[in-house]
């Protein structure tokens, strides 16, 4: 098989079996751990579709053109048209909603190590410490149930591995899980429509 076709659908490494015993004391009884990664927190798209319902009512209001309008400093590009050409769209939904929880969830981690693990029961979001051997906490969860569907979206631009990911209250958040690799979202994805990931 040619190797950079097989790069392409297979993580770099396998974080199930690196972390898969640093990350069981924060699993229910029975839970099965089947995936997990990095989610790259610092990339960013158009997040008006979520701070517009209630997540920053201190946003200034924006016009839906590419232009917001012209000063002496010069032209001002609407933030959010340029956000979603770059990176797309960062979620939907209220505060409330299991899209918002999950993007103020990441957001709160700009900084610091964030991981993502798909089980047979949960999407969950990781706080990792730097310690050798690594400690989990769950930092944010989200049971199977609420997920309606999950699917890789890359943007060009460093994004290649980012996922949307739709619950079932019309939500939704993306999360870049790698840069320049596609088989970290592959995993992800089959993960939690299969409940299978490839090791």
């Amino acid at each position: 098989m040619d190797r950079c076709r097989y790069c392409a659908r297979v993580p770099l490494f396998n974080a199930v079996k690196i972390y898969g015993n640093d990350v069981a004391p924060v699993l229910e009884p029975g839970e099965r751990l089947l995936a997990m990664g990095m989610v790259h927190t610092h990339y960013s798209g158009d997040t008006s579709a979520l701070e517009s319902e209630g997540g920053d009512p201190h946003r200034p209001a924006s016009s839906q053109g590419l232009v917001d309008g012209v000063d002496w400093t010069g032209v001002q590009y609407n933030q959010d048209r340029v956000n979603r050409a770059i990176g797309g769209s960062s979620g939907s939904g209220s505060a409330a909603s299991w899209g918002g929880q999950a993007w103020q969830a990441i957001k709160a981690r700009a900084v610091g190590n964030l991981d993502w693990a798909v089980t047979d029961r949960r999407l969950l979001l990781l706080d990792k410490d730097n310690a050798n051997p690594p400690t989990f906490s769950v930092h944010f969860a989200v049971p199977r149930e609420a997920i309606r569907s999950a699917r890789r979206r890359g943007k060009i631009l460093f994004q290649w591995g980012r996922v949307e990911v739709r619950f079932a209250d019309d939500s939704m958040v993306a999360m870049v899980l790698a840069i320049v690799d596609v088989g970290a979202a592959r995993n992800f994805v089959r993960a939690l429509e299969t409940g299978a990931a490839r090791g």
